[in-house]
Formats: C-alpha cells, sequence, structure tokens
C-alpha cells in the first residue's frame, strides 16, 4: 500500500495564541489590497499605528515589546489654491485678534486707571500699565483782605466838571484797583433865551464900583452851577453873574474895594483858575 502524507493544523499553537490574548493571524489578498487603495479618504484626520511588535527572550517565547512613537499622518481632498486661501484666512485672523485686543485693554485701563477724564490731557505714561501717576497735592494759602475798603472821596460829578469839555470818555476810580469807564455826553442843546423882568434883573445889578473875577462862561446852566458848588466847596463865594449871548458867566467872588479883589485873584490862581475882571 503506498504511503500518503497528510498536513494538520497545529491547534496547540493557537491556543497558545489563545491563551496570551492574541487572535488569529489573518492574510490580506490582492483584491482587498486594491479596494484598500481606492477608498476615498475623508476630510477627517486619520492616525496611522504601526503593529504590536514582539521581542523573543531566551525561553523562545514572545513578549509584547515596548510600541514605537507613531505619528499622525494627516491627509487632505483640498486643492493647493483652497489650502493657501485657508492658511491666508488664518492669518488675518491673527492680525486682528492682535489689533482688537490693545484697544479693548486700553479703552478699559485708561478711563479707570488714569486722570484723563479729569484733567482731559492725555500723555504717553498712560498707556503705559507699570507706571502709576502721583495724585495731585494741593496746599491751601491764607489771603488777608483789609477790613474796609477805601472808596474814592471825590465824588463822580465832581470830576467830570473838572475835564475839559473836549475829554468824551473818562475813567473813574471807584475804589483801590476797581476803575469804571465812563463816556460823556457833550451834546448841546440850543436853549432859547428867555426875556428876564425888569424886577428879576434888578436882583443881580450891581454897583459901578462893584468887580467880578468871572473864570468861566457855559451854555448849559447845568455846566455852570456845577463849577459854582465846586468853587464853593473850595471856598470861594461862587455865583452866576447873569446871562449874555446864551452863556452863563460864572464869578469866583466880587469885591469893592481893589485890595479885597486882588485877594480873590490870587486864591483864584492858586486853585488853577484864570478869568478876567467885569464892572
Amino acid at each position: 500500500m503506498p504511503r500518503r502524507t497528510c498536513a494538520f493544523q497545529d491547534r496547540f499553537f493557537n491556543l497558545l495564541l489563545e491563551s496570551f490574548g492574541l487572535g488569529q493571524v489573518h492574510f490580506l489578498t490582492e483584491e482587498d489590497v486594491k479596494i484598500a487603495e481606492s477608498t476615498w479618504i475623508s476630510e477627517e484626520d486619520e492616525q496611522e499605528t504601526e503593529p504590536a511588535r514582539f521581542a523573543v527572550n531566551e525561553d523562545n517565547d514572545r513578549v509584547l515589546a515596548t510600541p514605537l512613537p507613531t505619528m499622525k499622518v494627516v491627509k487632505s481632498n483640498k486643492t493647493p489654491e483652497e489650502q493657501a486661501r485657508v492658511s491666508r484666512r488664518k492669518v488675518w485672523r491673527y492680525v486682528a485678534a492682535a489689533c482688537i485686543l490693545p484697544i479693548a485693554f486700553y479703552s478699559v485701563w485708561i478711563p479707570m486707571k488714569t486722570d484723563v477724564l479729569e484733567s482731559g490731557i492725555i500723555s504717553i505714561q498712560d498707556f503705559n500699565p507699570f507706571h502709576n501717576s502721583a495724585p495731585g497735592t494741593y496746599e491751601s494759602q491764607e489771603v488777608e483782605l483789609p477790613d474796609a475798603i477805601e472808596k474814592n472821596s471825590t465824588s463822580l460829578e465832581t470830576q467830570i466838571s473838572e475835564l475839559d469839555n473836549s475829554v468824551d470818555a473818562y475813567t473813574f476810580a471807584y475804589v483801590p484797583g476797581v476803575n469804571i469807564p465812563v463816556i460823556l455826553d457833550r451834546t448841546t442843546e440850543e436853549v432859547p433865551i428867555q426875556e428876564v423882568s425888569a424886577p428879576e434883573l434888578q436882583a443881580q445889578t450891581f454897583s459901578a464900583t462893584r468887580m467880578e473875577y468871572v473864570v468861566g462862561c457855559f451854555g448849559l446852566e447845568e455846566n455852570a452851577r456845577n463849577l459854582v458848588a465846586k468853587l464853593k466847596s473850595e471856598g470861594f463865594d461862587a455865583h452866576i453873574v447873569d446871562i449874555q449871548n446864551g452863556l452863563h458867566r460864572v464869578s469866583a467872588g466880587a469885591a469893592i474895594s481893589e485890595e479885597a479883589f486882588a485877594k480873590i485873584i490870587s486864591r483864584a490862581d492858586a486853585g488853577g483858575y484864570s478869568g478876567w475882571i467885569l464892572k
């Protein structure tokens, strides 16, 4: 009878693998490889890992060795133009974030930590978060005020009456340090000549020996009265002599004797008044 050789699967070997928790080894056919290569890779990232490596010890037992570091492989179906567009978008996002963050920070920092709103002045130090601005210090200063303010003893009317007729504006010293501008009204009004009755003229007549020292003539009676009041305040026996051609003639005094009349003239000259003699 001829001999026949038959090959059987080693079942002990399979049991030995299963005892270590390992499964059976499967081999891929050529058709499976072609199908795997033609599979379209999606946009999700894929991670390739190497199979577990085994080492053989002295007893010819396979021991699971430490796996080597794996490498992550990212595949994408995007074209180079699309990838460049995506990269540019990422760059612009970083640029926008770099611009917005400082603006947002200083919009909160400057109003809360600096005195820009109070002073209205901004400086370079306000943009430095590590700079501490010193608070403003103020010192009180005592000022002594006079108990009473002395006003000008001379009235405004008196000062105006001493001015020349050509002066239109005047500065009145109300108190020391306080001056008030005064605009003078130099308009003249025509005053009709009124006929004076004989008794009124008779009251102002004087004898041939009476002499008047006239120091001013005015068209307005008010101006003449102001000068009379001023002369009387200085001690003169002043009065309005008469009205001639619409002019009120003011006398600083009258006398009968030449000696008394000379005293009147000397006093008027000393006071700055010049006039002429009316007999």
